[in-house]
């Protein structure tokens, strides 16, 4: 746990750094990404030593390396064209500023200008499964199109979504999102409707173990001392493979809590 955290901070983004090279994590067989995520987080905790000063802005960053003001996720520039970087976004929140913060920091920390694919995970509820999700959910993204118009980010996707809210979202799109994911933990077999419409529209449907909530608060918990007023915000994975190889270089996640409103 981390129990050197100052109370003073607004927010903590805790890094993995890149999974493959913990032993003890790739040699074992997990039975859902929350164990996963919760073990790599575990470890981090564990040989975090005295966090530095909280800088001005309030972020105090815990991760392999921090310490020593080393990049924990780089590549050689020479190779990063050769790279594909795959993101996936599972936010908390409905608002816009929290999906840019998030796609700010998966930039940043991957020491990247581009994201080839980045999918978002809707939050899972009723509200969200539903048509009322839709105002908040174009508003998002409208903020992700910003970020392909910018050429930040190529192709989008969506996970942990009712097959007509994808539907109506994709039909309004500017960017049309090329991969939908369906969570088969909440859903047993892929919606016909959906596997119709992917094929029409040439997208990309794919089935995913991931939970919507990849953190519970329980689990966040044994991270970060109970007793800090912080809530979970947003947690990114990344995974970035070699095109030509097909070779997975580099796999991690990172996590943002701040103080609770």
């Amino acid at each position: 746990m981390l129990h050197n955290i100052d109370p003073k901070a607004k927010a903590v983004h805790i890094e993995t750094g890149n999974m493959l090279s913990m032993n003890n994590i790739m040699l074992k067989v997990w039975q859902s990404p929350v164990d996963e995520l919760v073990e790599c987080l575990k470890i981090v905790a564990k040989d975090s030593q005295g966090l530095s000063p909280i800088p001005a802005d309030g972020l105090v960053k815990v991760g392999p390396l921090k310490n020593n003001s080393e990049v924990v996720n780089s590549f050689d520039v020479e190779d990063k064209k050769d790279l594909k970087i795959n993101v996936k976004v599972f936010v908390t929140r409905t608002n816009k500023e929290t999906l840019i913060d998030a796609v700010n920091e998966a930039l940043l920390s991957l020491e990247t200008d581009t994201i080839d694919s980045l999918v978002l995970a809707c939050p899972c509820s009723d509200e969200t499964q539903s048509e009322k999700s839709l105002p908040w959910l174009q508003e998002l993204w409208r903020t992700l199109e910003d970020f392909v118009e910018s050429k930040k980010i190529i192709s989008l996707g969506l996970s942990n979504i009712d097959t007509q809210v994808f539907i109506s979202l994709y039909n309004w799109a500017k960017v049309k999102p090329s991969i939908v994911q369906v969570n088969l933990a909440t859903c047993c077999v892929v919606p016909p409707a959906l596997q119709e419409f992917s094929k029409q529209n040439d997208i990309q449907l794919n089935t995913t173990s991931d939970p919507a909530d990849i953190l519970p608060k329980d689990m966040l918990q044994q991270i970060l001392d109970p007793s800090l007023p912080f809530s979970l915000v947003w947690v990114f994975r990344y995974q970035v493979q070699v095109k030509c190889r097909g070779v997975l270089a580099s796999k991690g996640y990172v996590v943002c809590c701040k103080q609770s409103d």
